[in-house]
């Protein structure tokens, strides 16, 4: 998914942008890391695993309106795609 999101990023942000925000994107792995993985083993802990299936994906529903708004992509911007 990495090299997925660094190629989104190559086509909707300016050049003299770039390594913030692939600097930005390889920060939040650490973060993302750091505090999502105790949080998730507290909800497991206190509760079960159903409950951090809950979470999840009530998270992932609450942030499809943000991805189909913030996430269109532009084609056609670099070379054809042939490999």
């Amino acid at each position: 998914m990495i090299p997925l999101g660094i190629s989104i990023l190559r086509d909707n942000v300016p050049n003299e942008r770039m390594g913030s925000a692939i600097a930005l994107v390889s920060a939040s792995l650490g973060v993302g890391g750091a505090l999502g993985l105790p949080f998730c083993a507290w909800i497991t802990e206190h509760f079960n695993w159903h409950a951090l299936l809950g979470c999840v994906s009530h998270c992932g529903l609450a942030s499809l309106p943000h991805i189909s708004v913030a996430g269109a992509v532009k084609t056609g911007t670099h070379g054809s795609g042939a490999i």
